[in-house]
């Protein structure tokens, strides 16, 4: 396999998990009547990623559970920010990406030909350019807030609910390589 069949397969089948993900938090909260996602804690905690990467602060409301899975032998994670409250949590998807390569928009429309992006706007996580944006799986409602970056050889894909997508980017203003 070519490095951009490998990337376009990494990228596809992390659209793919975060969908899964995301439709079951979203079921979850239409079946037990909806949440109030104003409520919001005012003490923050600190994340460490376990290989000692990146650090952030998130709202202490907010439980994490991380998961990580070999394909093609390579390591991809998953981070799941949750609580009571599910349209308040996100998700960071951590796979490797080809160093030798930038992220750009018309990468991330080729290689997900399903999604419906609008909204597209650049965003700075400490120093590194990412694209922020909204997505729609087409022939559904379903809708998402995700931003996406790469660094130190490995793309990071964080999603929300729309409605979480002021807290997210407050959290993500926090984020610093180690």
């Amino acid at each position: 396999m070519n490095d951009s069949y490998k990337k376009q397969m990494a990228l596809v089948l992390a659209v793919v998990a975060l969908l899964v993900s995301v439709w079951g938090i979203y079921h979850y909260a239409k079946k037990n009547g909806g949440v109030n996602v104003a409520e919001k804690s005012e003490t923050t905690l600190p994340y460490l990623h376990g290989d000692n990467s990146f650090i952030f602060r998130f709202a202490d409301d907010l439980q994490f559970a991380n998961t990580a899975e070999e394909i093609d032998e390579e390591l991809q994670e998953t981070v799941v920010f949750s609580s009571e409250v599910p349209e308040k949590g996100f998700q960071i998807f951590i796979a490797p990406f080809d160093s030798e390569t930038t992220l750009n928009m018309d990468d991330i429309k080729i290689s997900n030909p399903d999604l419906d992006i609008s909204n597209a706007e650049e965003i700075l996580i400490d120093g590194e350019l990412g694209y922020g944006f909204s997505s729609k799986t087409i022939g559904t409602n379903f809708e998402t807030f995700e931003v996406w970056f790469v660094s130190m050889g490995k793309i990071y894909q964080v999603s929300t609910y729309p409605g979480f997508k002021k807290d997210l980017k407050e959290i993500l203003s926090t984020w610093k390589w180690n």
